[in-house]
C-alpha cells in the first residue's frame, strides 16, 4: 500500500479521519459509490475537476489493498481476543477466551498491537484511550520497546495491568510512560497525536469514563465493545479534532 500514499492520506481533521484523496474532501468511499453507482471515470472526473485517472485508480486499489489487510486485522483481532476473558464489570458483551487469564481493555490492544507489529512493518497499529479518568492524554499511542525495570516486579506478581508514569530506569533516567501486563510484558509507549473521539463502535465516548482499543488507519479493532453479533471486532471511531 506504499505506492498509494502519494494519492491517499489519512487525517483526523478531514472526513473523520476515511481515507480520502489528497489535497481534497474526497472519500475513496466516495468514488467506489459513484463507480458502483454507474457512472464512469469521464462522469466523475468532469463533475470533480481535481480528480485526475490515477486518482480513481488508486482508490480502486486502494480497496482492494485494504480487503487482504482487515481480513488479516479480524484474524490477528480474534487470536488476541482468545487469549484473555474479559473481565469488566456490568459489561453488557464479553468474549470468553481459552486462558484463564483476566483481560480488561487495554490488555486487549496492548495484545493485538504486539501481534500486528511483529507481523508487518507497514501500516503500524497503534494503541487508542480515552482519558477521563486515566492518567494520560486521549489519542494515539505507539509501542516504542519492550523494557524489563526490576522494581516493576511487584505490578507481575500482583496479576495487574495498566499505564504507570514516571518510570525509574537507573542512572537517574526515567521513561515517560509504561503500559504493563503480568504475561505479555512492560512496554514504553509515546503519543502520536492528541484528539478526542465523540464515538466508537457507535457509542459515545464523551460520557465514557476511560476505555482503551487497538487503530490502524481509520480501522478501530475492540474485541471488548464488539456487537455481540460481530465477531470480527472492528469498527469505526469519529474523531474530534
Amino acid at each position: 500500500m506504499n505506492e498509494l500514499n502519494a494519492y491517499i492520506g489519512i487525517d483526523n481533521g478531514i472526513r473523520f479521519g476515511k481515507p480520502c484523496i489528497k489535497g481534497t474532501r474526497i472519500a475513496v468511499g466516495d468514488i467506489l459509490q459513484w463507480l458502483s453507482s454507474g457512472m464512469t471515470y469521464r462522469e466523475i472526473m468532469e463533475d470533480y475537476p481535481e480528480l485526475e485517472k490515477a486518482h480513481i485508480n488508486a482508490a480502486l486499489a486502494f480497496a482492494a489493498e485494504r480487503e487482504h489487510m482487515v481480513n488479516e486485522i479480524i484474524r490477528i483481532a480474534k487470536i488476541s481476543a482468545e487469549n484473555f476473558y474479559y473481565i469488566e464489570k456490568n459489561a453488557k458483551n464479553f468474549h470468553v477466551g481459552k486462558n484463564e487469564i483476566g483481560g480488561r481493555c487495554g490488555d486487549y490492544a496492548l495484545d493485538f498491537v504486539i501481534r500486528w507489529n511483529n507481523n508487518y512493518t507497514t501500516n503500524e497499529a497503534e494503541i487508542v484511550a480515552v482519558n477521563q479518568e486515566l492518567c494520560i492524554q486521549s489519542g494515539s499511542y505507539k509501542i516504542a520497546r519492550e523494557i524489563s525495570v526490576s522494581n516493576l516486579i511487584r505490578y507481575k506478581q500482583r496479576n495487574e495491568s495498566g499505564w504507570l508514569r514516571n518510570v525509574p530506569q537507573g542512572d537517574g533516567l526515567y521513561i515517560d510512560l509504561v503500559l504493563y501486563h503480568p504475561c505479555l510484558g512492560f512496554y514504553e509507549v509515546k503519543q502520536t497525536k492528541a484528539y478526542e473521539v465523540k464515538t466508537h463502535f457507535g457509542q459515545d465516548m464523551t460520557k465514557k469514563g476511560s476505555h482503551v482499543w487497538a487503530r490502524i488507519g481509520d480501522i478501530a479493532i475492540d474485541p471488548c465493545w464488539a456487537d455481540t453479533d460481530n465477531t470480527s471486532f472492528i469498527g469505526e471511531d469519529v474523531i474530534i479534532s
